[in-house]
């Protein structure tokens, strides 16, 4: 999912020119607002791994949807002049990910670490993470090879595999 996440981040910043960042692990957003995020399910059967992701872009959402500050679409991020029409911007992003999908399973997430630190929204911000069975304030500090999200809390780095995370103000 991560190293889906920065090929589709990658492809929309060069493609539409907007500062899209990645919110650990898969959420994809314009100045702190969700423009979109990742999903990614992947079995192994007979010695072979079968993956099913799905991306999800806020294209053009109704107005009320932009009352929350929460969320954005690509509509307002790019002004609808300049909007990419549906299917080319789909073409484009699946092109960005199937050389992800084919090379991942020999390099792993390794090569792509640099472009996460360019591409983190968490990136030393002080944050709030809900585990199943803790709440974690600390200062996030990137991922580390195993996509782990890394936070400093008091001092020292812990590593969390899964949780939801908030941005402290």
């Amino acid at each position: 999912t991560l190293a889906l996440a920065i090929a589709v981040a990658s492809a929309l910043r060069n493609l539409l020119g907007a500062a899209i960042q990645i919110k650990w692990p898969n959420d994809l957003v314009w100045h702190g607002q969700k423009i979109g995020g990742l999903l990614l399910e992947a079995r192994t059967l007979s010695n072979q791994c079968q993956v099913v992701f799905g991306i999800g872009l806020n294209y053009r959402l109704p107005d009320f949807f932009h009352l929350a500050h929460t969320w954005t679409d690509l509509a307002t991020v790019l002004t609808d002049t300049h909007l990419p029409p549906r299917n080319a911007l789909a073409a484009q992003i699946i092109n960005t990910c199937l050389p992800v999908l084919d090379s991942f399973p020999e390099t792993g997430l390794t090569p792509y670490l640099p472009l996460w630190s360019a591409l983190d929204a968490l990136a030393q911000r002080p944050i709030t993470l809900l585990t199943p069975t803790d709440t974690v304030q600390g200062i996030a500090q990137g991922i580390d090879t195993h996509g782990a999200l890394r936070v400093q809390v008091d001092g020292t780095e812990h590593r969390y595999q899964w949780g939801q995370v908030s941005v402290r103000y």
